[in-house]
C-alpha cells in the first residue's frame, strides 16, 4: 500500500541531494567538512519533553544505585558475554524519564527513524558530515542537526577492550542520552534571558535495536593505537545503544578548534611569539602526560570532576580501573 511517510521521505532525500553542497563555503567556518553517510535502521525514536524528565530525590538508596554503575557488568546478573562490560557512570543520581514519541512528527522526515553511520560507498539514505568519532551532523531545509552517538566512525558499535574492562563504543546509552538532552535544555534556559544562544537544542533520541557484530578495538602496534579486530559475534541487547538528537547553531569546539586555532594565530598576531614558551608557562602540575606539553584543559576538568565525585562517594582517590574514563584509569594506575 502507498505510504505517505515514504513519499515525504523520498521528497526530502531529493531536496537534500540537490542542496547538499549549497552554501557549503559559508558553513565551513562553523560546521563540519568531512562527509559521511547514514542508513535507516531498526529501533525506536523518542522526543525530549522537559516536563517528563525529573531528577529523583538524592537519597542514600539512589546514591548506592549511582555507585554500582561504576562497576563492570557481571555474567551472573546479565548473562553470557556481559562480564567485564562497563557503561558510562555519570557523577549524579538518576533522571526519571517518561518516554514519549509525540514530538517526533514535527521533526524532518529524514530524522524520524533511527539513522546509523555507514561507509560512503555502501547503500545509504542521506549524507552529512562527521563530527568526531561517534557523532555526525546533517543539514536539512537550511537547518543543522547533530546525531550524537550514531556509530563509531562507520563501523557500528564495536567493543573496545582494555586492560581493565571492555566498552561498547560509538553510542550513547539511555541514561547518558536523557541526561545530556535535559542539561542542554537547562543550559539553554539559563543563557536565553541574558542574550546568549546555546549550541545545542534538544530534540530527542534513538534507541537502536541490537544487531550482531564481530568488531573489536584493541591496542596494537608500536606506538600502540586502537585497531579493528574480528572476534566472536556479539549482540548484547540488554545494553541499549542510543543516539541523542539536537538542533544545532554551530559545531566548532573549544578544545579542538578555538584553542588550537588561537595557538596557530598567536605567532602571526604577536611578533616574536614562541609557543614553546607559552606552553612552558603552564604550572608543572599540568605537565607529564606528554613530554613538554601540558595536560589538555578538557582532560584536566573531566578528571578533576570525576575524582571529586569518587572522593565524595568513597572518601578516597580512585584506584586503577575504578574510574569511568579509560584515561583516568591509566592515570590512577
Amino acid at each position: 500500500p502507498f505510504d505517505p511517510w515514504i513519499r515525504d521521505l523520498e521528497m526530502e532525500k531529493q531536496q537534500q541531494h540537490t542542496q547538499e553542497h549549497k552554501d557549503l563555503d559559508e558553513d565551513n567556518l562553523m560546521f563540519g567538512t568531512v562527509p559521511c553517510a547514514f542508513r535507516i535502521v531498526a529501533g525506536d525514536t523518542y522526543s525530549y519533553e522537559a516536563e517528563k524528565c525529573k531528577d529523583v530525590e538524592n537519597t542514600e538508596e539512589e546514591r548506592e544505585i549511582a555507585i554500582r554503575k561504576y562497576k563492570p557488568l557481571t555474567e551472573e546478573e546479565y548473562g553470557e558475554g556481559y562480564g567485564g562490560l562497563q557503561t558510562p557512570a555519570m557523577p549524579t543520581t538518576r533522571l526519571e524519564v517518561e518516554k514519549s514519541s509525540t514530538g517526533v512528527s514535527s521533526w524532518p522526515k529524514l530524522l524520524q527513524k533511527p539513522l546509523l553511520k555507514v561507509p560512503l560507498t555502501s547503500k545509504h539514505d542521506l549524507k552529512g558530515f562527521a563530527c568526531g568519532v561517534r557523532s555526525a551532523i546533517v543539514k536539512i531545509d537550511g537547518e543543522w542537526f547533530r546525531l550524537k552517538g550514531c556509530g563509531n566512525n562507520d563501523i557500528g558499535f564495536p567493543i573496545r577492550v582494555n586492560k581493565f574492562n571492555k566498552e561498547i563504543r560509538g553510542c550513547m546509552f539511555p541514561d547518558t542520552a536523557a541526561r545530556e538532552l535535559h542539561m542542554s535544555n537547562t543550559v539553554a534556559k539559563i543563557l536565553k534571558p541574558v542574550g546568549f544562544l546555546g549550541a545545542n537544542e534538544p530534540l530527542g533520541w534513538y534507541a537502536y535495536e541490537a544487531f550482531p557484530q564481530t568488531l573489536y578495538l584493541e591496542k596494537k602496534g608500536d606506538p600502540p593505537k586502537w585497531t579493528e579486530c574480528k572476534g566472536e559475534k556479539y549482540l548484547l541487547p540488554k545494553v541499549v545503544r542510543c543516539c541523542g538528537l539536537f538542533k544545532i547553531n554551530g559545531d566548532r569546539r573549544l578544545d579542538c578548534h578555538v584553542l588550537n586555532g588561537l595557538e596557530l594565530l598567536l605567532p602571526r598576531i604577536c611578533d616574536g611569539m614562541d609557543m614553546k614558551e607559552v606552553l612552558a608557562a603552564f604550572p608543572t602540575d599540568r605537565m607529564g602526560l606528554k613530554e613538554s606539553a601540558p595536560q589538555p584543559t578538557g582532560d584536566l576538568i573531566s578528571y578533576s570532576f570525576e575524582i571529586t565525585w569518587h572522593m565524595s562517594m568513597f572518601d578516597k582517590f580512585p584506584k586503577a580501573g575504578q574510574g569511568d574514563s579509560s584515561p583516568l584509569n591509566a592515570l590512577a594506575g
